[in-house]
């Protein structure tokens, strides 16, 4: 697995996270983009916006993207006027999230913000209690996410039939969460080789997506979100039932149940064309170029050709990725494809 931050450099940064970030709730036609391409909030003040943000907005707006990205780099002046029309013509309440002096996301004004120091502080004694390999695991917050990918080397064993002597796999469960809007809160157990150090999700998970009720009434002007009772109340019960879902994937009975579903695809062999195959895979999962050619050098390397050693090809090349966002997405891609049956295997198995 790609290694992120230590765990004490992961909580640093989560908490002055937390002391820089403001929420507020705005109706549209108290926001203004300016020609530089920044939004002014009425009477708070002026921010960059980050790509998420932008993305969001051009959704929203019902821009096009490539036509929003093309007018921000060349004529940004012509997307200020289009966005201010929209925000005055369509007006609505919208939750406008900031960190640093910069928008990082354009939200409902029902997203529900589930921050990450709270995760944290409601997960991490749990998995402190199973005693986790702080070595091996691996944490990171990127623009978009949090990661907590913990390592259990109390719960160990081999894969049978595996073509690597000794190919021995431990435990680990990944806790995930955006702040905004790129995604739900996700708890999913993985795989873990020791051997190639290779992390493999399994796609059993339990989501909470960021929907709530309005966080208050109408109003023109622009109010920051202050934390409350009632939602402290709310997020406790929430975090407690995290809580026990993690307890719960902390098991052994979930880990061996999937070895074993590794293990059943090591005779399901590549029947075509194993250029083609991983030419299918490719663009099933949107790899970009280099991802492709990683992937087939990783399937001949490992002198493999079947569906356990493609999902180690995509594992692999997880590995090799600067980005911490795209490793996890190969990591992901790798156990959808343990998770393929005979008819969708069959299928990739036998392009030509």
């Amino acid at each position: 697995m790609k290694k992120g931050r230590t765990l004490g450099k992961l909580a640093e940064e989560i908490e002055r996270q937390c002391k820089s970030k403001k929420d507020y709730i705005s109706d549209t036609t108290a926001l203004t983009m300016t020609d530089k391409g920044t939004l002014d909030l009425k009477d708070t003040g002026e921010f960059k916006i980050k790509n998420n943000a932008h993305g969001q907005l051009a959704a929203r707006l019902k821009i096009p993207k490539q036509y929003y990205d093309r007018m921000l780099e060349n004529s940004p002046k012509l997307l200020a006027e289009n966005v201010n029309h929209w925000f005055q013509s369509n007006p609505e309440q919208r939750m406008i999230r900031t960190l640093d002096d910069e928008v990082r996301a354009f939200l409902s004004e029902k997203y529900r913000a589930l921050d990450n120091w709270d995760l944290m502080m409601a997960a991490l004694p749990i998995l402190e209690e199973h005693e986790i390999d702080v070595n091996s695991s691996t944490f990171e917050v990127t623009e978009n996410r949090l990661y907590l990918k913990a390592i259990f080397p109390h719960l160990e064993t081999e894969i049978k039939g595996s073509p690597r002597v000794g190919d021995i796999v431990q435990a680990g469960l990944c806790i995930s969460n955006s702040e905004v809007g790129a995604g739900s809160l996700r708890i999913e157990p993985f795989i873990y080789q020791l051997w190639c150090a290779n992390g493999c999700f399994s796609n059993i998970a339990m989501r909470k997506y960021h929907t709530g009720r309005s966080n208050g009434t109408s109003f023109e002007d622009v109010q920051e979100i202050l934390r409350d009772e009632t939602k402290q109340i709310s997020d406790k019960a929430l975090w407690m039932q995290v809580g026990d879902v993690v307890r719960t994937a902390i098991n052994q009975d979930i880990f061996q149940a999937n070895v074993n579903k590794m293990a059943g695809t090591i005779e399901n062999k590549i029947e075509g064309d194993s250029v083609k195959v991983v030419e299918v895979v490719q663009k099933t999962f949107n790899f970009n170029e280099g991802q492709r050619s990683d992937i087939m050098k990783h399937l001949i390397d490992g002198g493999d050709l079947s569906q356990y050693g493609l999902c180690n090809a995509v594992t692999r090349t997880a590995n090799d990725q600067s980005d911490y966002e795209q490793a996890t997405a190969l990591e992901r891609a790798g156990g959808k494809i343990i998770d393929l049956g005979p008819t969708e295997w069959n299928k990739l198995s036998q392009t030509k």
